[in-house]
């Protein structure tokens, strides 16, 4: 007789679960109205209520949203029916590094806004001029895996996987 000891295990797991995932849903609603108080009117986010929005600030605030849905809780904000955000979007498509391009191009992926080849050709003929840093490497590796665009004119451009573990080493 008795209660297996794998039942009490299973039974103490069960209860920490639901403890944690309670604490974990209070925290994730926490951090999305934090994000979500740098919302700026004009349509961006900005690191604090005193900046202005910024590409980089406006990545980092979507991706936080994004990766958040993976938890299935019911969040009001959805980028891609957020029409203030896409018209600040198309007034600030100025950059000077991949970085930035990169972040704008996963931008406009959130928002479900759609590439045209045309413009990305544009914007990689003025990004690859200049010294090419592991940095620079690194973004122009990543935005020719995510856009599936091949840089031919830049000879010897890493793999992500390998300028993603030279960039982590620095």
């Amino acid at each position: 007789g008795g209660i297996h000891p794998f039942m009490n295990l299973h039974r103490i797991i069960d209860i920490t679960y639901r403890i944690n995932f309670m604490n974990l849903r209070k925290a994730l609603y926490d951090c999305y109205y934090f994000v979500m108080q740098r919302k700026k009117q004009e349509g961006g986010f900005s690191a604090t209520s005193l900046l202005p929005a910024t590409v980089e600030d406006t990545y980092h605030a979507l991706k936080i949203i994004k990766d958040m849905d993976k938890f299935g809780l019911a969040f009001d904000y959805k980028p891609d029916r957020d029409e203030s955000l896409k018209s600040w979007l198309y007034q600030n498509m100025k950059w000077k590094e991949p970085k930035v391009f990169y972040q704008f191009l996963r931008i406009c992926i959130f928002c479900n806004i759609e590439i045209k080849k045309e413009f990305l050709e544009q914007s990689m003929d003025f990004l690859v001029y200049g010294k090419i840093t592991l940095e620079r490497a690194f973004y122009l590796a990543k935005i020719s895996e995510l856009m599936n665009f091949q840089m031919p004119y830049i000879k010897k451009l890493p793999a992500p996987k390998i300028a993603k573990d030279l960039y982590m080493y620095i």
